[in-house]
């Protein structure tokens, strides 16, 4: 069969223009049946707006779409749901008050034979059967609420699944997702394109584009670089379509900062069904990598040092620099010196609709407090920047809304306002989460920076190249247990993915 054929969706000359950014910029697009096609790019590219315009999302200034060869013109996102072009939001679209499986149909409920009354139990089967092939870990029965962002992102696409998608669009699906995990859902896509569906997969990971598309197109400042078959294009080739320019791919080195004073150290500390009997310490100068698979407890141990939801800690104490410390709250743990950069920068560590300069300076309002009670607006101006230039944030000035930034600038946003409080242990969960690969180098040199600042870092990530070569030892965890503790300098991905699967030496 030739490409015509085989083309399900095609875009062509897709233009869209935002008040002083043109976004797209005559770009071609188009998507076979039974393919993933990669569209990667760097935060800004265009990758989203192109994805938003395909799903009804956004209507485009200019171009044409064509769908099994005939064009269409979707004014809704109902519209190209109703011609099976299914999309999964980076954002998340769960309703939290409602079951697995009323989220699996919502919206497309199937209904008794010959009746308008809802099949609840074929709902049930369906949505068991899926959860079943998957292996994931969650009831079709419970509250969407109580999963987990990974859990959560699958219910979107068994959602797409069972709307029958024709197309299916998936902006970062795995941004959020650890690594077996990742292999899982990757592996269920190439299953879902033999059955003919198309597959747009937006990611940031090349390796990962890589390993699963059957094509990428790399878009960069809105204009279509290059489209081409992964086997004829090499890693090092699509860093350069996607930045415009070759970047060194130096490794990084630890500069040697560790010194044998610990920092932090957490003794015996025990939660009924999460945790059990963690024993840990973070010298001064120090990374420690905390890693396993989903649910291992890396999340937990991090909200139970920082106090989140005033989880009860059965037994066990936290010492920092040799003294114990009795933590609450978040409150507790930052007056004590340690800070928190949690997993969803979106919403747990950033004020979406303030400018970078207030977001910079928030978790340390009390500094810019004068003796009458007015803020300093001058100093916090100042500090917003000062981390502006010294961690290089891009943005046009500090006074942008910091939901106008790319997720790699938000990322360097939080991490400021952390060192304006001046903790001595800063904790990071999955810090290089869903922003572009230019980003993750930057991210990665400031957590290799903070070291030299005398403090500690507690890196919980599930991406094996923030863990391998970054960290000075590794703690493993499986089901709440530290497994295995290994030296930085002689991990390997193959060692860790060994003692996460297995929970043993």
């Amino acid at each position: 069969m030739d490409d015509k054929k085989r083309t399900i969706l095609e875009c062509k000359g897709i233009t869209k223009k935002f008040p002083g950014v043109l976004a797209l910029d005559k770009v071609d697009f188009d998507c076979y049946r039974g393919e993933i096609h990669g569209l990667l790019g760097e935060n800004g590219a265009g990758k989203t707006t192109l994805m938003k315009i395909i799903a009804g999302a956004y209507t485009m200034d200019s171009g044409k779409i064509f769908l099994d060869g005939k064009e269409v013109k979707f004014k809704s996102t109902d519209e190209a749901l109703g011609s099976k072009i299914v999309t999964v939001f980076q954002e998340g679209n769960v309703i939290e008050s409602q079951t697995v499986v009323e989220n699996i149909f919502l919206n497309h409920e199937l209904k008794i034979q010959h009746t308008p009354f809802v099949d609840g139990k074929k709902m049930s089967k369906v949505a068991d059967e899926l959860i079943e092939h998957y292996d994931l870990e969650v009831k079709s029965q419970e509250k969407v609420k109580g999963l987990t962002v990974d859990e959560k992102k699958m219910v979107e696409v068994f959602r797409g699944i069972t709307q029958g998608a024709r197309v299916l669009i998936l902006d970062e699906p795995t941004s959020s997702l650890k690594s077996l995990e990742k292999e899982k859902l990757l592996k269920f896509l190439k299953d879902l394109a033999r059955r003919n569906i198309g597959i747009i997969f937006i990611t940031h990971n090349v390796n990962e584009a890589l390993e699963t598309c059957n094509r990428i197109t790399v878009l960069r400042e809105g204009v279509k670089i290059k489209t081409s078959l992964t086997k004829d294009v090499s890693e090092e080739e699509i860093i350069d379509f996607m930045l415009g320019k070759k970047i060194r791919r130096k490794p990084i080195v630890r500069k040697n900062v560790v010194r044998n004073r610990k920092n932090i150290s957490v003794e015996g500390l025990n939660i009924k069904g999460k945790l059990h009997n963690i024993n840990l310490y973070v010298n001064e100068g120090e990374i420690v990598g905390i890693t396993g698979l989903i649910g291992s407890g890396g999340t937990d141990l991090a909200n139970a040092i920082f106090g989140v939801d005033n989880i009860k800690k059965d037994s066990g104490k936290i010492v920092l620099r040799g003294k114990e410390i009795k933590i609450k709250n978040p409150s507790d743990a930052i007056k004590s010196g340690i800070a928190y950069l949690t997993r969803d920068k979106r919403s747990d560590g950033l004020f979406l609709r303030f400018p970078v300069f207030e977001n910079i300076t928030i978790t340390s309002l009390r500094k810019f407090i004068n003796k009458i009670g007015l803020i300093k607006k001058g100093e916090q101006v100042s500090t917003g920047e000062k981390y502006k230039n010294l961690l290089d944030i891009k943005t046009p000035s500090i006074f942008t809304l910091a939901e106008n930034l790319s997720g790699g600038n938000q990322q360097k946003v939080v991490v400021s306002k952390w060192l304006e409080t001046s903790p001595v242990v800063m904790i990071m969960d999955e810090p290089t989460m869903g922003i572009d690969v230019g980003a993750k180098v930057e991210i990665r040199r400031i957590i290799n920076d903070i070291t030299s600042m005398g403090k500690s870092v507690i890196l919980v990530s599930y991406e094996p190249d923030d863990i391998v070569g970054l960290c000075d030892r590794i703690v493993v965890m499986y089901k709440g247990k530290i497994v295995k503790e290994i030296e930085g300098k002689k991990v390997t991905r193959k060692m860790i993915m060994s003692y996460a699967t297995k929970g043993y030496d």
